[in-house]
């Protein structure tokens, strides 16, 4: 026999309340803990938002990606927090869309003006060839690439958390990136930063959908999933954009170090993993001219660091082993 609570006074079954299912529950304690995460990255830096670093004038930039799986399945959450002395949430933003094969790019401009917006635009048609470039470097394959891109204008604060959910090697992420100014030289300076620091974050996502990612016991020391994520931005740009520049890889956090900068450990860790991923590039600048085309001898040593860096990180945080 089968009871049924009655609703009221019309005397129709009223259907019992079921308990949470494990997916419902699943999914609750992901975004619980990816909510959680994203707090602890983005409070201990608002405190850094207008600091000066010696005669350095440099706006801080933290990207942080957090990844929970569930079988095929994958909860993440991407934090932005981008310093200024000018607040942009009340700036209007324009949007548009980009696709391109097996990638999608959302583009959000704030407080466009036409050379942002052309800047904008540039760097999202950039981006829909970071897929392949990745693909080209990594042993880990992405099939389809969906990225939202925020464009902020320079001096200006922006923090903001995504939550995205997506399955196997169907890759979402969600960023914002800075418009240094309109002056073409930072125009193309601005598009180089938006490639790597994508290609970056899509390694850290990648590691952690293949579930090879641990957490780092040394805070504030280098961080070999770091220097990769580093590396793999650096070859993705060279493949991206046909040549890199020793200009654009002068290093901002060399000069937030020696002014002192001592910040949360997980950004100082990023920050030292960096430098090593420099130095490592300088030396390769070091033995002909500034710049590294795709042609160049180079390039091929570039190519081969990118891949050692994440073959390291793979020997020492997991039993899966790349594939050729």
């Amino acid at each position: 026999m089968t009871a049924h609570s009655v609703n009221g006074a019309t005397g129709r079954p009223r259907r019992p309340v079921s308990p949470l299912r494990l997916p419902q529950v699943v999914l609750l304690f992901a975004c619980i803990t990816l909510i959680s995460c994203a707090t602890d990255v983005t409070r201990p830096l608002r405190k850094y938002d207008n600091a000066t670093y010696g005669d350095a004038s440099i706006e801080l930039k933290a990207l942080a990606t957090q990844v929970f799986s569930f079988w095929n399945l994958h909860f993440a959450s991407y934090t932005s927090h981008l310093s200024g002395l000018l607040d942009s949430s009340d700036l209007p933003i324009e949007r548009t869309r980009i696709k391109s094969g097996q990638v999608t790019v959302h583009l959000e401009v704030i407080g466009a003006g036409l050379a942002t917006s052309d800047l904008a635009l540039q760097a999202a048609e950039r981006l829909s060839g970071l897929r392949d470039a990745f693909n080209e470097i990594s042993p880990f394959q992405i099939r389809k690439l969906r990225m939202r891109m925020v464009v902020v204008p320079a001096g200006h604060r922006y923090e903001k958390t995504f939550a995205s959910i997506f399955s196997g090697d169907n890759i979402s992420v969600a960023f914002a990136v800075r418009a240094k100014s309109e002056d073409s030289n930072e125009v193309e300076t601005s598009i180089r930063e938006a490639i790597r620091s994508f290609a970056h974050e899509i390694t850290h996502v990648v590691f952690a959908t293949h579930g090879i990612t641990k957490p780092h016991r040394a805070p504030s020391e280098i961080n070999p999933e770091e220097v990769a994520a580093y590396m793999v931005g650096n070859c993705v740009e060279l493949h991206v954009m046909g040549l890199i520049s020793k200009d654009t890889h002068m290093s901002d956090n060399k000069v937030l170090r020696d002014n002192g900068l001592d910040g949360p450990e997980f950004f100082m860790s990023s920050m030292n993993s960096s430098i090593e991923a420099t130095d490592a590039l300088a030396q390769l600048y070091a033995k002909g001219a500034p710049t590294i085309t795709a042609d160049d001898p180079r390039a091929d040593e570039l190519f081969a660091l990118c891949r050692e860096s994440i073959d390291r990180v793979v020997r020492q945080r997991s039993r899966i082993t790349p594939t050729d």
